[in-house]
């Protein structure tokens, strides 16, 4: 008899680690994904509204200076996205906040790096602008994590 109620207060399908490491995958993305369409439509937005040509001008390479309006905009709808990115890591992790929000980060910072390596000089932005973007990438996850967090 005691058998018998093990067996029918045991759960039939018991949570598998794949399982969990699918799921933890899956909001590390999502969380990135969110980010990249903030920072997109943000983007968007701040050329529309700030560059000479407006969203023209995103299409075709600039040959003179990118306004420091424009970086500056940039800069904070990147740490906008990232606060969100954090926030969604910390809100969907199933456990292990920390370690979750450590694999954003390394795959912001690994495709940050990516991108400033890949862009090209004469793009009108200054040399340290793409390098900065990653960085402000990871305080914004730092902080959206700890928003979530309440610390």
């Amino acid at each position: 008899m005691h058998g018998v109620y093990r067996a029918i207060a045991r759960p039939a399908v018991e949570p598998t680690q794949g399982v969990n490491v699918l799921r933890s995958v899956a909001v590390v993305l999502a969380s990135y994904v969110a980010m990249v369409v903030v920072v997109m439509v943000g983007t968007a937005v701040a050329a529309a509204a700030l560059l000479p040509n407006g969203l023209a001008s995103m299409r075709t390479p600039t040959s003179g200076t990118v306004p420091t309006n424009y970086l500056s905009a940039n800069l904070v709808v990147s740490l906008m996205g990232a606060v969100l990115a954090g926030w969604l890591v910390a809100r969907f992790a199933a456990s292990n906040v920390n370690a979750h929000a450590v694999a954003l980060g390394i795959l912001l910072l690994f495709m940050g790096l990516v991108s400033a390596r890949m862009t090209p000089g004469g793009t009108g932005q200054p040399t340290w602008y793409p390098w900065a973007l990653p960085l402000i990438g990871l305080a914004g996850i730092a902080l959206g994590v700890a928003l979530r967090s309440g610390q």
